[in-house]
């Protein structure tokens, strides 16, 4: 007798997603040619390209720049430690001075001025030294005796100036009041120093 199981289909089995194969490594090393292909392609990419004249495009500097650090700039005169030093000892000096200076100053006004004392006595006037009565009589004659000599010659102007010169200068000579009379005989129109009797002139 047949087994109608055996005409039946099998079932199927289960389907399980499917995982990415392994990633093949090479593992042989690189030959000498693949080596300098590699390395070439490498420089390729990392260098720019230069123009025809055999320049960097602008603005792109080479490798070599680019490894090269900045320049170190020199430090400033004046920014060094001594400068500065130098600097803060000159700027307290001056400021120590105009300090000083003040100072001195406002003593100066502060300070009272020194007064007399209250019982000194006054200075004494100077003495000035007098003219000799002597030399006084001398020049004051020589003068009436110009006036005379002047007089004989018809020299009224200037008889008259030495007249009024010995009044001026030496009035208390004694030859004062003769050249006093001598004036006044001229205003009466009579000489000035007459040799005889007076005799007075008549009017036009």
């Amino acid at each position: 007798m047949i087994d109608p199981s055996a005409d039946e289909p099998q079932p199927r089995p289960p389907l399980t997603p499917g995982t990415p194969l392994p990633r093949i490594h090479r593992t042989a090393p690189l030959t000498v040619e693949e080596a300098q292909q590699a390395e070439r392609e490498t420089s390729g990419r990392s260098r720019p390209k230069k123009n025809r004249k055999g320049k960097l495009p602008q603005g792109e500097p080479d490798a070599d720049e680019k490894t090269k650090g900045a320049l170190i700039e020199q430090t400033p005169t004046l920014d060094t430690v001594e400068s500065r030093r130098a600097i803060r000892l000159a700027v307290g000096a001056g400021a120590i001075g105009v300090l000083l200076l003040v100072a001195f100053v406002l003593c100066r006004w502060s300070r009272p001025e020194a007064e007399p004392a209250s019982g000194s006595e006054p200075s004494p006037p100077i003495a000035t030294n007098p003219v000799p009565k002597e030399r006084i009589e001398s020049e004051a004659r020589q003068l009436l005796e110009d006036a005379r000599r002047f007089a004989e010659h018809r020299q009224d102007r200037l008889a008259e100036d030495r007249l009024h010169k010995v009044l001026s200068a030496y009035p208390h000579a004694a030859v004062a009041q003769e050249a006093q009379t001598a004036l006044e005989r001229r205003q009466r129109g009579l000489p000035y120093f007459p040799k005889g009797p007076e005799v007075a002139a008549e009017p036009p």
